[in-house]
Order: C-alpha cells, then sequence, then structure tokens
C-alpha cells in the first residue's frame, strides 16, 4: 500500500472470491477468510464520514496547523483516516465529496483528501 502511494496510487486489498475490498490489509478477507487477496487500485474519490480540527500537531512534521483529519468512506466501500485539506476548513462538512490528493510530508508521500 506505502510502495504504491509513492507511486501516486491509492490501493486496497480485494477478495475475488467475495468480490470485497478491505482495509487495513489483514493476512485473509475478514468477509469470507480467503488468502487469495490482491491489490487493486481505487478511485480515491469518496465521502467524508466524519473529522476533527487538529490545533496541536504531534511531531514536527505535523506542526503546521491547525489541519483536519478525517474517516473517508471509499466509493469502493472501505474506510480510511487521513488528512483532509480545503480552502477554509471552517467550511468542511461531514458528507462532503473528497478526492484523494497524496501530500508530501519530509521525502515520502501519504495519503491526503481534498474537498471534491
Amino acid at each position: 500500500m506505502w510502495e504504491a502511494c509513492q507511486r501516486g496510487r491509492l490501493v486496497a486489498q480485494y477478495c475475488p472470491r467475495c468480490k470485497r475490498f478491505q482495509h487495513y490489509p489483514k493476512p485473509a478477507c475478514g468477509a469470507c477468510w480467503s488468502d487469495e487477496l490482491e491489490w487493486r487500485d481505487l478511485t480515491g474519490a469518496g465521502t467524508l464520514y466524519t473529522f476533527a480540527i487538529v490545533h496541536r500537531g504531534p511531531s514536527r512534521e505535523f506542526s503546521d496547523t491547525p489541519y483536519a483529519v478525517g474517516l473517508i468512506d471509499l466509493d469502493e466501500g472501505v474506510r480510511m483516516m487521513a488528512g483532509i485539506t480545503a480552502p477554509d476548513l471552517a467550511q468542511l462538512r461531514i458528507g462532503d465529496r473528497v478526492r484523494v490528493s497524496p501530500e508530501r510530508r519530509g521525502d515520502t508521500l501519504i495519503p491526503r483528501f481534498e474537498r471534491a
């Protein structure tokens, strides 16, 4: 997953047996227990499920406050936690449509979402 993100892709495990995506990665499908999982690309589009505004970052890399962190329900059916950006954080609303926009932190890319 992290290697794909470094190439600008958002991926999740997919079970061909029950045709479901899952996140977080696991050794077997959480629905049918198949171990024949594949990594597949996600569209990166989803809906903001919930969020919080951070005013005091946990480290130097995340000290550019305030910023938003949220749970995103991706269109493929998985929920992912990531940073959320918007021109004005006060305008963020639960239910907003978002899309992935990788962000560079140090020498690595991490998934980040912006309002669609």
